[in-house]
């Protein structure tokens, strides 16, 4: 009997450590894991990096008349031209016929002019009515018609003569102002770069002008129709008859704009190649084999002999650090931010220009720009890994408590609000732990406050 009581008490006290083996076991592959580190002094440097392009400073846009068919396009984007280099060709047989269709459609044109001058002198000969008062009207508000929409055009005409005059100043003050700072004459340079300033605003002005004077042509054009539909149902009311017919004058009108064409198009069709009209370099072509020349640019050049400039964008983040003459790194160089501005409200992406040399760089390429701040020391910085941040934007870590149990000892992850002072892509430099607390900096499951963890052997 003893020795059978004996017997279960071996059976009990080994299914009991049976047991605890397996908890311990189970116990250990259910805790989190976690590599921990203390808060220490380190320096923190802060560096951002863009991407930016390199673009000319100024550009030259490539016009030929409208509907002309390309045969070869002859350059490609950052190729290098010069004065008279061939940018493409066109069909020469084709702007031949084109040139044909103009002819005849100028002597349509003149040929209706003719027939409807005629008929309006027969008219003339025949007419026995006196237009009196009311066709004196209608002539003079088509006549005052003519002169209100030439006055309107000519005020377009100056606010675009005004704004080109005041960009080539902007552009030769830009350039003295480049000379200035070449020869450290700080003075000088801060003189005009003030009045660079004042030119800009000035050239806002003009935008806006020019604006103005636009919706002005288009409300004119409104109102001197209406005048001349008044007056031309005053001589229908009264049973005058028809007003003298303008087709010949809109004939003639139209006649000169396609004699216009025509000759910009026996020009062009000398040669069926287009050239280069200054020295540059290829940086946009809008037309390709095939397809048509369009009312507009058919190539972009930059002019190189106005220097270069790359155009980068940053986030938000670096928003405090880009400032105008803050010096930034380009393919292991350093040169100074031009100019700083808001590239997009919704993002705030903020977008500089930084001038370099020609010779260092080739338009159209993407080349990466990265400021560094000089670095700083602080008492408490850690792993940026080891910070989080809550539904309210603010962070916080997890450190580790240690706690009795009836098993022995544990660690568990408590959560600690903390500020940040300042950070970079790797550290964080913070306040509101010690630097004897262990942080924790990486685990192998999501941790909150008050889970248990193992820490990992160092």
């Amino acid at each position: 009997m003893k020795r059978k009581f004996r017997k279960c008490v071996v059976y009990f006290f080994a299914s009991m450590l049976l047991l605890t083996i397996i908890s311990r076991v189970i116990d250990n592959l259910c805790i989190i894991k976690v590599r921990t580190d203390f808060a220490r002094g380190k320096e923190i440097d802060k560096s951002i990096e863009g991407n930016g392009e390199v673009r000319g400073k100024n550009e030259m846009l490539v016009v030929t008349a409208e509907g002309l068919l390309v045969s070869q396009v002859d350059v490609m984007p950052g190729e290098q031209v010069k004065a008279g280099d061939v940018l493409y060709h066109i069909d020469i047989e084709d702007a031949r016929k084109m040139v044909a269709q103009k002819e005849d459609e100028i002597k349509t044109l003149q040929l209706q002019s003719e027939e409807v001058t005629n008929q309006n002198n027969r008219t003339e000969k025949n007419e026995t009515v006196n237009y009196g008062h009311l066709a004196e009207n209608y002539e003079a508000a088509v006549s005052n018609r003519t002169d209100n929409l030439k006055r309107a055009q000519q005020d377009i005409d100056s606010a675009y003569e005004k704004q080109k005059t005041g960009k080539d100043k902007l552009a030769e003050k830009k350039q003295e102002y480049d000379k200035a700072v070449q020869e450290g004459n700080s003075q000088k340079s801060e003189e005009l770069k003030a009045l660079i300033e004042q030119l800009e605003e000035q050239l806002d002005t003009y935008e806006t002008e020019i604006g103005e004077k636009e919706r002005s042509y288009g409300q004119v054009v409104e109102d001197q129709d209406n005048i001349v539909r008044a007056a031309r149902q005053e001589l229908e009311k009264a049973g005058i008859g028809e007003p003298e017919n303008t087709t010949a004058q809109q004939n003639d009108i139209a006649a000169a704009q396609k004699q216009k064409e025509l000759s910009q198009l026996k020009e062009i069709i000398t040669d069926d190649k287009i050239t280069a009209p200054k020295d540059g370099v290829v940086k946009e072509i809008l037309i390709s084999a095939g397809t048509r020349t369009m009312n507009g640019a058919d190539m972009i050049l930059a002019d190189k002999n106005e220097g270069l400039e790359v155009v980068a964008s940053f986030t938000e983040e670096g928003k405090e650090l880009l400032r105008e003459g803050t010096m930034v790194e380009i393919e292991q160089r350093s040169f100074p931010i031009t100019s700083v501005r808001l590239a997009d409200q919704a993002t705030q992406a903020i977008e500089i220009k930084i001038d370099i040399p020609y010779s260092d760089f080739l338009i159209g390429s993407q080349v990466p720009v990265t400021l560094t701040t000089e670095a700083e020391h602080y008492p408490l910085v850690v792993e940026r890994e080891a910070l989080h941040l809550d539904s309210e934007e603010k962070y916080y870590v997890f450190v580790l408590k240690k706690k009795e149990t009836l098993l022995g000892e544990e660690w568990t992850a408590a959560k600690r609000n903390v500020k940040v002072i300042d950070k970079n892509e790797n550290y964080a430099a913070i306040e509101g732990v010690s630097g004897s607390e262990e942080i924790v900096v990486e685990s192998s499951r999501y941790v909150e406050d008050g889970s248990r963890v193992k820490k990992e052997e160092q």
